[in-house]
């Protein structure tokens, strides 16, 4: 099995992107703001691979971090969820923000995912909450206008990835007032 890859970006289109490595390309599936960001023609990237084979395909799923890697493997022990399904999670929120929703129990944040509805977030929260536990990643506990300040950028349309980098630099204490942040959240959201 292929743990990871580390080469040359030689193809990139949409969350594709081919790495040589040693003169043999690997296609490998990342999501599109990852491969857009990392995947650059002509540049060496160092990717963690899972390998997933079904009887018709081999195909690598490529991560940035070890934590995006294990929660691609724990979603993939849920009934009915597939690769395919685990990716676009991973692809709609950090490894860290699904650690986060799974732990407070956040349905609202799974279902604001295209193609993940009411049912199958439950059926994730109820099998990933005791999974992630387990998951030592230093992920502080947020106050709740952080939470509430996430839920108004998603619903005004802004994409996720770019909400929780955005909520990251800011720093949120937990004593501000929501009115206060949305300003200056969309600033660095435009700013973008």
């Amino acid at each position: 099995m292929i743990g990871s890859l580390k080469g040359k970006v030689v193809f990139r289109e949409d969350n594709i992107v081919v790495v040589d490595v040693g003169g043999v390309g690997y296609e490998v599936l990342l999501c599109s703001k990852d491969a857009s960001e990392q995947g650059l023609l002509g540049e060496e990237v160092a990717l963690l691979v899972r390998t997933v084979v079904r009887e018709d395909s081999i195909t690598l799923f490529g991560f940035m971090s070890p934590l995006e890697r294990k929660v691609f493997d724990l979603l993939m022990t849920v009934a009915g969820i597939g690769p395919k399904v685990a990716m676009l999670i991973l692809c709609n929120m950090s490894a860290e923000d699904f650690v986060r929703t799974v732990r407070s129990n956040d349905s609202r944040r799974l279902c604001a995912i295209p193609g993940v509805g009411t049912k199958t977030a439950e059926r994730i929260l109820l099998e990933m909450k005791g999974k992630v536990k387990g998951l030592d990643v230093g992920i502080p506990e947020f106050p709740s206008v952080h939470n509430d300040l996430r839920l108004a950028l998603l619903e005004l349309g802004y994409a996720p990835r770019d909400v929780e980098a955005v909520l990251r630099d800011m720093g949120i204490k937990g004593d501000e007032r929501l009115e206060d942040l949305i300003p200056v959240a969309l600033q660095r959201l435009m700013a973008r």
